[in-house]
């Protein structure tokens, strides 16, 4: 069940009473209750219950046209001049730590959310009172910052709006980056996948290796009240959990939500869409890398574990594994280093609307991550992209074994070729 506001409450309440005294005066009239006159400035014959309804009729009229249940309101002294004005003459170094973008990738955005409208987003009823260019300013700079520098009252303080405003322009600029995620957020086809093949191959000594694959958590800054048990994670925190599937060149192919902190990384792999459907995302020979904590499959290769991975050959395997794989580790870095707000979201989840929301929220920041990686501007901050889960223990099936055994040999073969083998 949603909130609701004070104001909402009183409007029932008022609109319960109109309905009941124009229901008296329905009786009264109908002559199923008797008639109890009074003189109202000095018009005689005006019933008791007819002046009660007239009165809950103008408190009624008073709470619709007012916006707050109490006007009694201090206004809050306000400047636009340094979102509106200061921003944009600032240098391109200062632009980037308050936009978290560089001026091209910002221009480049402005682009696809104008092709977007112009390719049939319904037009808005009325002209914005704030201009789009202001909205997306606004939203960048709550999606970049972590803890108090991504609260409402800090940003509307900023740009020189009400909370109310701060709000509305960050949930528009989500949804409407959320739906380029079908275009920016795409599994490669054929021949994209052949060219990342070809590069692991020549480069590591992989053959048929797409990309890599691993998980994290998303902390949540406010404890949910919609089944708060189960965003507890193994970190003692509340937390939502992000399983990113990227290519070498750090693009984020697959984005798998839906699930909560106490959720691990094979539980969520096994409800990925390229691993539901691995026909139609892999070719034969082609695979994922993962991490330790990640489920052993004919399409995701792990490195060896326990004392396996001891011996000379599983410790140079791991080894020249990790160098790939550890780009995935990188984008997650990258990604809660650009846009902070993941590092702590700061989202009330009281609703499974709420729970969406905040899934939104997550996927617009993985859209203008590619959005910056497509044009270059990969000068961000990178925080610890450790991956959060625990060591996968679920045995693996039959054609994990044999995918990884051939993996294994091609690329100790790579390593002896190049005099990277180390014995």
């Amino acid at each position: 069940m949603g909130r609701v506001s004070l104001r909402q409450i009183a409007l029932r309440r008022a609109v319960r009473r109109v309905r009941f005294f124009s229901a008296l005066v329905c009786l009264e009239v109908g002559g199923f209750l008797p008639q109890s006159s009074m003189g109202v400035g000095g018009v005689p014959g005006v019933s008791a219950t007819s002046l009660l309804f007239l009165c809950a009729r103008q408190a009624l009229r008073d709470l619709l046209q007012n916006r707050y249940l109490r006007m009694g309101r201090v206004p809050l002294p306000k400047s636009r001049d340094w979102g509106w004005r200061v921003l944009d003459d600032l240098p391109d170094h200062h632009w980037r730590v308050f936009m978290r973008m560089s001026r091209a990738a910002y221009a480049h955005l402005k682009q696809l959310l104008s092709d977007q409208a112009a390719d049939g987003t319904p037009p808005r009823r009325r002209r914005p009172s704030i201009p789009l260019d202001v909205q997306y300013k606004v939203a960048l700079f709550r999606l970049g910052h972590y803890g108090n520098s991504a609260g409402v009252v800090y940003a509307s303080n900023m740009f020189g709006l009400s909370c109310g405003a701060d709000v509305s322009c960050t949930n528009r600029f989500v949804r409407r980056v959320r739906r380029l995620a079908d275009k920016q957020i795409v599994w490669p086809d054929a021949e994209r996948r052949k060219e990342l093949a070809d590069y692991a191959w020549s480069t590591f000594g992989f053959r048929g290796c797409i990309g890599s694959v691993d998980g994290t958590t998303v902390p949540l800054a406010y404890a949910p009240s919609y089944q708060p048990w189960t965003f507890w994670d193994r970190h003692d925190r509340y937390s939502m959990h992000l399983l990113l599937a990227c290519d070498h060149d750090r693009t984020i192919l697959s984005v798998t939500l839906g699930f909560t902190g106490a959720a691990g990384d094979p539980l969520v792999q096994r409800h990925a869409e390229w691993q539901r459907q691995p026909g139609r995302h892999f070719a034969p020979l082609e695979y994922l890398l993962g991490d330790k904590g990640m489920h052993r499959t004919a399409r995701v290769v792990c490195p060896c574990k326990g004392n396996a991975a001891l011996t000379t050959e599983n410790v140079n395997f791991n080894f020249q594994l990790a160098r790939l794989r550890v780009i995935a580790e990188h984008v997650i870095g990258i990604l809660k280093g650009r846009w902070m707000s993941l590092l702590g979201l700061r989202c009330q989840i009281t609703t499974e609307k709420d729970f969406k929301a905040a899934m939104d929220w997550i996927i617009a920041c993985c859209v203008l991550h590619n959005i910056c990686n497509s044009v270059g501007d990969d000068d961000a901050e990178v925080v610890d992209g450790t991956s959060d889960s625990t060591e996968d223990v679920s045995p693996a099936s039959q054609t994990a074994e044999e995918t990884r055994k051939r993996v294994k040999q091609d690329v100790l073969a790579f390593m002896r070729a190049t005099g990277e083998f180390k014995g």
